[in-house]
């Protein structure tokens, strides 16, 4: 398989998740030979992490998740010249379904396909 079609098999099969205004069609990436790089097409978003009472009032602390899709690549040139591309794909989503943790928290339910 060449490397164009590899690309587009794999662009399609990232697309096939129906992420709204999240796309990879615009963006570029540049690496060199055996060298990782990432693209991150997402969205950070805050959710809460624990709850605690201080002084008599409850206090939540929040913290960040990447949601959307991530893609690391790692081209490797042999001698001939051919490239073998490692590609990894991370889509993830909230799924809208939340756990309720106590009596005032609340957490978000993600899923990530990787």
């Amino acid at each position: 398989m060449n490397l164009g079609r590899c690309f587009r098999l794999v662009f399609s099969i990232l697309a096939s998740f129906k992420i709204p205004s999240l796309s990879l069609g615009d963006s570029l990436i540049l690496t060199s030979n055996n060298q990782t790089a990432k693209i991150s097409v997402a969205e950070e978003v805050p959710y809460a992490t624990g709850e605690s009472l201080a002084t008599g009032q409850s206090q939540t602390t929040t913290d960040y998740r990447e949601i959307g899709i991530i893609l690391e690549v790692t081209p490797s040139i042999n001698p001939d010249g051919l490239v073998n591309m490692t590609i990894l794909p991370e889509i993830s989503s909230q799924t809208g379904e939340s756990v309720q943790i106590s009596e005032n928290l609340t957490l978000p339910v993600f899923s990530t396909v990787a």
